[in-house]
């Protein structure tokens, strides 16, 4: 399951809508979602103004999630050592893609170790309880964070050129959302284009 923001598009009068530029459709409502691998949106959070801190948000919209053991995929925006641990707590899985400014012990070190890799080439450590990995790419380095790697087949550190597997999921995660706008475009509503009228507010 992936948590994720996307932007309806809409251009009636609305005074919270937003503007993103390089999406699809550029104006219109900013909404979070939780969406699954066959794309079903189990909740959804329209943006009004303000928003919760986003452990909070996060963790407000995993917690109607039916069953526990989900594997919980989030990007850069959301990812913390802090939302793992508490995602952990609830019962469900997590791979995170985590800024470098949000910093995490596992990877105190593994961040200076990445500026000597190679392009593609990936650092991991790991402890009983989860998995980091810092990659070098296009010039910069990227971390992930994951408990859903088999850490008992996992060395403590080390360097790889081959694909990490953690990033390999998290690509395959973060496709989920990207299926579900696709979906969410071929329904047409009306409110979409005309004035407000009616919402699902």
């Amino acid at each position: 399951i992936v948590v994720d923001e996307t932007l309806w598009l809409f251009e009636g009068r609305f005074r919270n809508k937003q503007h993103i530029p390089n999406k699809p459709h550029a104006t219109g409502l900013k909404v979070f979602m939780t969406v699954d691998e066959k794309h079903f949106i189990y909740r959804y959070w329209i943006y009004r103004g303000h928003q919760p801190p986003i452990p909070t948000l996060v963790l407000d919209m995993v917690s109607t999630l039916p069953v526990a053991g989900h594997i919980i995929g989030a990007d850069n925006y959301y990812g913390s050592l802090q939302l793992a641990e508490r995602i952990h707590q609830l019962g469900h899985h997590f791979i995170f893609n985590v800024r470098s400014d949000r910093p995490s012990e596992l990877w105190a070190f593994l961040i200076d170790e990445a500026n000597r890799l190679q392009p593609k080439q990936w650092v991991s450590k790991a402890d009983s309880a989860m998995f980091a990995t810092v990659k070098k790419e296009h010039g910069r380095t990227v971390q992930f964070l994951s408990d859903c790697v088999d850490l008992t087949r996992t060395p403590t550190s080390s360097t790889h050129t081959t694909l990490s597997p953690v990033n390999d999921m998290y690509n395959h995660v973060s496709r989920f959302m990207d299926c579900a706008d696709a979906m969410i475009e071929c329904y047409r509503f009306r409110h979409r284009y005309k004035h407000w009228t009616h919402a699902a507010l």
